[in-house]
């Protein structure tokens, strides 16, 4: 796994996507809710998909690019739902809120579905997401090509 240039702008451009799209996300939660890092967070895990996951497969045409930018997208959504609703469980585990941990990783799918449903819902980071990930997967091609 060497780096090379479309690992690193497929990995740039689908931080700056996903962090668009977790900065749109905040209007759907009540206002009252802290965030914290959560955008710089998520662009962070939105990297290590693109490097790993749009990157390693840049090189294969730009109809195939637009494929792997969204499949890369889908995965950092995956990945962001997981850690967000893994913390959750954890500090309801914590607080002896579950019976066995088999309940507590039930309600942390439960938390994730419910959480995808309401990001996948909300039209601009539905856009954000899909565009971002298609515009990261046609630049990851356009650098594999251009800068080998």
């Amino acid at each position: 796994m060497y780096p090379t240039a479309a690992k690193l702008i497929a990995a740039l451009c689908l931080a700056v996507a996903v962090y668009f799209a977790s900065e749109h996300v905040k209007s759907v939660f009540p206002p009252d809710m802290a965030f914290g890092i959560f955008s710089i967070l998520n662009a962070a895990i939105a990297f290590g998909c693109g490097w790993v996951v749009v990157g390693r497969r840049a090189g294969r045409g730009f109809a195939g690019g637009v494929g792997n930018g969204l499949t890369g997208a889908a995965a950092a959504l995956f990945w962001v739902l997981v850690l967000h609703s893994g913390r959750l469980m954890l500090s309801q585990a914590l607080a002896r809120r579950y019976d066995g941990p088999g309940e507590a990783v039930i309600a942390m799918v439960n938390q994730s579905i419910e959480w995808g449903t309401m990001a996948l819902a909300h039209p601009p980071t539905l856009g954000a997401l899909l565009i971002g990930g298609a515009l990261t997967g046609l630049a990851a091609e356009f650098a594999a090509r251009n800068w080998r």
